[in-house]
């Protein structure tokens, strides 16, 4: 577990840094705002299959608190979900593959450096 969140580390300042070139910023903006002490989760959920899935709500619905969430989805179950609009979808099954949801903390700093908000 200590190597895959070290990874997933990485991986996320890949993301931010990326992230930052696409919005015409030098390409540690976002990895500079956190310091050697910035806090790394990992949280488990398992979710077996279910006879009727109907029936059953998982995790409540929720926004992520944090910067970024990397998810990694078992290939043989499925339910996340996403709203947009009032609307819930599905998120596809990709195998051997990572999800990366943009948290409450990034939408807002992406927000204030692009002086694009809507509130």
């Amino acid at each position: 577990m200590s190597e895959y969140t070290v990874r997933c580390h990485k991986i996320a300042n890949l993301f931010l840094q990326n992230l930052a070139k696409l919005v015409d910023l030098h390409k540690d903006y976002f990895v500079n705002m956190f310091d050697e002490n910035a806090l790394t989760y990992a949280r488990l959920n398992y979710y077996p299959n279910c006879p009727k899935p109907d029936d059953v709500f998982g995790m409540k619905p929720h926004t992520d608190a944090s910067v970024i969430t990397i998810v990694f989805i078992d290939d043989n179950v499925s339910g996340l979900q996403l709203q947009k609009d009032g609307v819930w979808y599905s998120v596809p099954i990709v195998p051997n593959a990572l999800l990366v949801n943009v948290g409450d903390v990034m939408e807002v700093r992406m927000c204030e450096k692009l002086q694009n908000c809507d509130s």
